[in-house]
């Protein structure tokens, strides 16, 4: 199933597979240690706008645990990259 005009998914269905597109910005990858996943479009607008602290929120929301969760992202000038969050 196709979902437009969002820059940030959540799941814990591990039936679901989550595909981002980025041409020029950044996409972060999320997983949880519960089982929720995301993906993350970090755009201009989107990094603004605080897209990545706002999807931690609504993860911690649901019942994530954001000091367990691991980020995955790639940056437009650089090589792969991971962080561990914490709970501050």
């Amino acid at each position: 199933q196709k979902i437009s005009g969002t820059d940030a998914l959540l799941t814990k269905n591990p039936g679901v597979h989550l595909v981002i597109r980025t041409a020029d910005c950044v996409p972060i990858l999320l997983s949880e240690s519960s089982g929720w996943v995301g993906a993350i479009h970090a755009g201009r607008r989107g990094t603004q706008a605080e897209i990545l602290r706002q999807t931690l929120k609504v993860l911690q929301e649901q019942g994530g645990d954001i000091s367990k969760t691991f980020l995955f992202f790639k940056s437009t000038n650089s090589s792969n990259s991971s962080i561990k969050t914490s709970a501050k």
